[in-house]
């Protein structure tokens, strides 16, 4: 109950803060129509979700985690403020990611403390949006982001979807570094990135290569955990969309599952072997909004990073583009529809991208702002 209520807290807090912005008129008209769209569309998915719900496990579902999970967009005009989010990143410089390193030491210490282990991990994982300032921070507060991701990666290997934003942040600073943050080669690069899901899920379709298996069996996963938990999620839910159980256009609401033999819930299954949701972003859009949700969001991804790639004029706008054209690789891999962290710092970047005053600073300015937490 506790979890739920902060869940509705965090909710209203998005919801407030969204309707006393007055920065909304001030983003791209493309991008401001574009989200208006995407939040209309939301309500239709929500109101046939109710439509089409049948038991309390579906109704707790989409009040518990579907809305929520949507109200998280809100935090685009948490980010359209970017002067504001000073108190953010000193909140987890100077008062969360000490406590991290506190709870590291303390865990160390105790080897059998295993699953306090994976709650820190998972505590410092946001350390990536402070990654992706890191040319732009004090000597110190560099060393401690050094320190935090290490932590983040070590604390719990099998963490792979952690692993992955954290090593894309780090390959962002390099492109910084070794200035190839050029717009036609980002552009390029984006363009690659788009592609590269769509291709692998095809020849995944097809039968030719299971690219998650392949990773699987690869030396390049360091994880502890072997596991290949994606292509029966894939399967399932394609399944599901070629049965006709849901409609692949427009999906079958905030409510709709997929059929499972293996990942499900008995107690709130519908009907048999049901499950509400997965950990694939992909694959609860299609799912439940169908092939106009997984447009949306690709929209989402593409208009403000080409704003922030190829309209800023510093590189920070640019390394925060990149990091969003890689989210679409990250939506075929985990991104559930919650009210979580990651999902709040993605959009908060998408509205960092979209501020138009954002990306008119230069470098030394966007120095300045983090040299003054």
């Amino acid at each position: 109950m506790l979890h739920y209520f902060l869940i509705y807290i965090a909710s209203g807090l998005l919801i407030n803060i969204a309707l006393r912005s007055q920065n909304f008129d001030d983003i791209p008209i493309i991008s401001k129509n574009l989200f208006k769209l995407f939040w209309a569309y939301a309500l239709f998915v929500v109101i046939n979700g109710f439509a089409q719900s049948t038991t309390y496990w579906d109704y707790k579902y989409i009040g518990v985690s579907f809305i929520p999970g949507t109200l998280a967009s809100l935090a685009i005009f948490i980010g359209m403020d970017f002067e504001k989010n000073l108190y953010l990143f000193k909140l987890m410089i100077n008062r969360i990611f000490p406590i991290v390193i506190f709870a590291s030491i303390i865990i160390w210490g105790l080897q059998f403390l295993d699953i306090y282990s994976h709650a820190t991990a998972r505590f410092s994982s946001i350390v990536f949006i402070l990654i992706l300032s890191f040319p732009f921070l004090k000597p110190t507060h560099r060393y401690l982001i050094i320190i935090i991701s290490l932590v983040s990666i070590f604390h719990d290997f099998g963490y792979r979807a952690n692993l992955l934003r954290i090593g894309v942040s780090w390959f962002c600073v390099l492109l910084y570094y070794f200035f190839l943050l050029k717009p036609k080669l980002i552009n390029s690069l984006s363009t690659i990135i788009i592609f590269i899901p769509i291709i692998f899920l095809q020849l995944g379709i097809q039968g030719k290569i299971d690219f998650f298996q392949y990773i699987n069996e690869s030396n390049f996963d360091p994880g502890i955990s072997k596991a290949n938990t994606r292509t029966l999620l894939y399967e399932e839910v394609l399944h599901t969309v070629n049965s006709g159980a849901t409609n692949l256009i427009i999906g079958g609401g905030a409510s709709a599952g997929h059929y499972s033999e293996k990942y499900y819930e008995e107690k709130t299954a519908k009907r048999t072997n049901v499950r509400m949701q997965t950990e694939v972003g992909f694959l609860n859009s299609l799912i439940k909004s169908g092939v106009v949700g997984v447009i949306f969001y690709l929209l989402i991804i593409l208009i403000p990073s080409y704003f922030a790639i190829n309209h800023s004029k510093n590189n920070y706008s640019k390394m925060l583009g990149i990091y969003i054209v890689f989210s679409w690789i990250f939506f075929f891999v985990e991104k559930p529809i919650i009210l979580n962290p990651d999902n709040f710092l993605f959009y908060l970047i998408i509205g960092i991208c979209l501020s138009e005053k954002f990306r008119e600073y230069t470098d030394k300015e966007i120095k300045y702002f983090f040299n003054s937490i």
